[in-house]
């Protein structure tokens, strides 16, 4: 694998928010009626405000969850587009599957069994390369425990309590599947944002974003979207919740770096 752009890069950083926000929920047994979605008990009362957000949002992020999720960045009118699926607990990335773009095509990234599998591109069709993040010789191992440490849900509402500034209530809207939610506006400085899920923000990083999330009445995020400069990102989570299948690849389709 070429030490130039390592092919899963790209990934990481959405990881940390993918992963951080897979707030999960079911659908109720009884038509029209919603069923409190994994396992949580309380619905919100009134909006959430600056000083509920946090704990709301880091309280329905407790336990593991499983959540399928998209990623959409437009730059220069180019839209690339990150998806997949992901089972995490607070603390722990247990498995996940996405595909991203990449030099050569897209690329799959695939986490199991705390390991990491990266597809080797167009030169090595079906084939995957491996990291090991508890193998203290590679070289790789030390980037990716960090970021397995990163990587679980309780670490992104520390984010958003750290870099949360203001929220507002916009208004209640109905996602594509069908999900209430209420629109909110929140200001978030990305500085402390990043540094609270251990990133170093890059030189030149402004003080504030404005990003629009859409919540749920359990405190689930199922939509945020965020414009910073000519940037624009929109997420969406969507099955919470529901089984995922998620497999190593096979040794023999394995290759060294």
């Amino acid at each position: 694998m070429s030490p130039r752009r390592p092919a899963y890069a790209a990934g990481l950083s959405t990881l940390a928010l993918v992963g951080t926000l897979a707030l999960a929920g079911c659908r109720g047994d009884e038509p029209g009626v919603a069923k409190a979605p994994c396992g949580l008990t309380e619905a919100r009362k009134g909006h959430l405000t600056v000083k509920t957000a946090p704990a709301a949002l880091a309280k329905a992020a407790g336990g593991r969850k499983t959540v399928s999720f998209r990623q959409e960045l437009t730059r220069d009118k180019r839209t690339a587009a990150i998806e997949g699926s992901a089972d995490s607990s607070p603390d722990k990335l247990y498995a996940l599957e996405q595909t991203l773009p990449g030099d050569d095509g897209s690329v799959k990234l695939i986490v199991k069994d705390d390991k990491v599998y990266v597809s080797a591109g167009s030169d090595h069709p079906g084939k995957f390369y491996a990291v090991d993040p508890s193998d203290p010789r590679d070289p790789l191992a030390a980037p990716m425990k960090a970021w397995f440490d990163q990587a679980g849900a309780s670490n992104a509402a520390t984010a958003w309590t750290v870099g949360l500034q203001a929220v507002n209530y916009v208004g209640k809207e109905t996602m594509d599947d069908g999900t209430p939610t209420e629109l909110y506006e929140f200001d978030i400085d990305p500085r402390l944002a990043a540094r609270a899920q251990g990133i170093t923000p890059p030189a030149g990083l402004g003080q504030h974003a404005t990003s629009y999330v859409w919540i749920d009445k359990w405190n689930l995020i199922r939509k945020v979207t965020t414009e910073t400069g000519d940037e624009q990102t929109v997420e969406t989570f969507t099955n919470y919740c529901e089984p995922i299948d998620v497999k190593a690849p096979k040794a023999s389709d394995i290759i060294a770096r």
